[in-house]
């Protein structure tokens, strides 16, 4: 599960009908008098969106669409309550709902700069690159200070592999919000991927040290620390990831390979039964379990895994992969 963080000036809206009925193009001298949610009658549709909002904070993202449908109901000329009942879909990994939520905010709301970033965001995760970065392009056109739109625009970069353009987006996005956690480890990302392991270290410390309970700043000092070879910082970090987030799948893959370097083969087959069984397609899981399974001396399970590891990376165009593992599996059955 995924969840999409609002910048602030959204969760400000929330708190004033605006969120739901207001026209767009209003002064924000107009914004400043309009009628707060709470003074609206507990049943209409700006005390619906207004305690959707509450909802969606504590992550409690179906009662929040359920009200948001009710708001809906009421009035279905709302773009930002689309917007964040899109936001709560997408937090439940219902990216083509969130899409459907996103294109009718904006054919409601052409010029809705967040909508647009959103909307990039949703496409990137649907692998629609080059649709995404038109509309985080649209979005930065709309509003240049609007720093998720960076983020999200980083993202994109980092998909088609352009580390350099992402994190310029990134460094952007940080410059003008100074607390996204996202950012920074985002950035983190993108540096280790150009092995600028210095850089990625201080951003991901940077995110920590702004929220101790962020989860993906652990993870990726954990992967950091596998690439070090420093497996016991490893096993701590990706332990904290996990604790914070449970569903952070690649926690998994990491801390299988750290127990196992650690001759924990034990613990690192349970890491590694867990990651399959997340992303049962992904060869690398089970090339590793195959490794581990080596190791503990059970050849038959380990050229199972080699076999299965052999046929997906051929199946997904990874020659070089498969014929890594060929060689591990050729070395396996020479054994006596």
């Amino acid at each position: 599960m995924k969840r999409r963080t609002m910048p602030p000036f959204i969760a400000w809206f929330a708190a004033v009908a605006l969120l739901t009925i207001a026209p767009f193009g209003m002064s924000q001298a107009a914004l400043s008098q309009t009628p707060a949610a709470s003074s609206a009658p507990a049943d209409s549709a700006a005390a619906l969106v207004s305690r959707a909002r509450g909802l969606f904070e504590l992550s409690k993202y179906k009662d929040a669409i359920a009200l948001l449908d009710r708001a809906l109901a009421l009035d279905p000329n709302q773009p930002r309550a689309l917007v964040l009942r899109g936001d709560a879909k997408s937090s439940l990994g219902d990216d083509a709902g969130a899409l459907l939520d996103y294109n009718q905010a904006i054919h409601l709301a052409p010029e809705y700069a967040y909508a647009y970033a959103t909307r990039c965001d949703t496409r990137r995760s649907l692998d629609d690159l080059a649709a995404a970065l038109t509309d985080c392009n649209r979005a930065i056109e709309l509003d240049s200070e609007l720093g998720v739109a960076y983020r999200f625009r980083g993202d994109v970069y980092y998909g088609l592999s352009d580390y350099p353009a992402s994190i310029q987006n990134y460094t952007h996005a940080i410059a003008l919000t100074g607390d996204d956690v996202s950012a920074y480890t985002s950035r983190c990302r993108s540096y280790r991927a150009l092995k600028a392991v210095t850089l990625a270290l201080a951003d991901c410390n940077a995110a920590v040290k702004l929220d101790r309970d962020y989860g993906r700043g652990h993870f990726w000092l954990g992967v950091i620390a596998v690439d070090q070879a420093r497996w016991t910082d490893a096993v701590s970090s990706l332990n904290t990831t996990l604790h914070l987030d449970p569903e952070t799948t690649g926690a998994f893959y990491y801390r299988a390979l750290a127990l196992h370097k650690l001759d924990k083969n034990e613990l690192a087959l349970q890491d590694a039964n867990a990651y399959i069984k997340l992303s049962p397609t992904d060869g690398d899981g089970l090339r590793l379990r195959g490794e581990i399974f080596s190791a503990s001396h059970n050849s038959t399970a380990a050229a199972a895994d080699y076999k299965q590891a052999i046929a997906l990376y051929q199946q997904q165009g990874y020659a070089a992969a498969a014929s890594e593992v060929r060689t591990l599996l050729t070395q396996l059955q020479a054994k006596p």
